[in-house]
């Protein structure tokens, strides 16, 4: 569909955001699902977004310990790692509620999982001698 400007301007765009966010907040997915481990969809979010805050809250934390000298300072860093962190969790989270299928693979299936997941990207990285097992 194609829209002129003055469509973007007009009540009945108002209207339409209306209708189309109802849409969205109707999308019924399956509480629970084998796939899923067991967690529903509201706990997969809440998964990814903790997942990002904290590894935010670390690289903040880090990078402003390395960078500034003073306490405040690097509280700040920190927080701002924490806010980058849960912004970009808050962008995955409203792709998976637009499109869940998808989407499926940004959102965790359980905690498990994603950390079977970096244990294995870290394996494909260092030497044999060195693996996590």
């Amino acid at each position: 569909m194609h829209y002129s400007r003055k469509f973007f301007q007009s009540r009945n765009f108002l209207l339409y955001l209306f209708l189309f966010s109802k849409r969205l907040m109707s999308t019924k997915l399956p509480a629970v699902t084998p796939a899923t481990g067991g967690l529903s969809r509201n706990e997969r979010l809440m998964l990814n977004m903790g997942l990002k805050f904290d590894v935010g809250l670390i690289c903040g934390g880090l990078v402003s310990m390395l960078a500034f000298k003073k306490p405040l300072a690097r509280g700040i860093g920190a927080g701002l790692g924490a806010g980058t962190g849960l912004g970009y969790a808050w962008c995955q989270n409203d792709m998976f509620l637009v499109d869940p299928v998808a989407h499926d693979n940004m959102i965790p299936k359980s905690f498990q999982a994603e950390t079977d997941r970096v244990v294995n990207r870290v394996n494909d990285m260092i030497p044999s001698f060195a693996k996590f097992k």
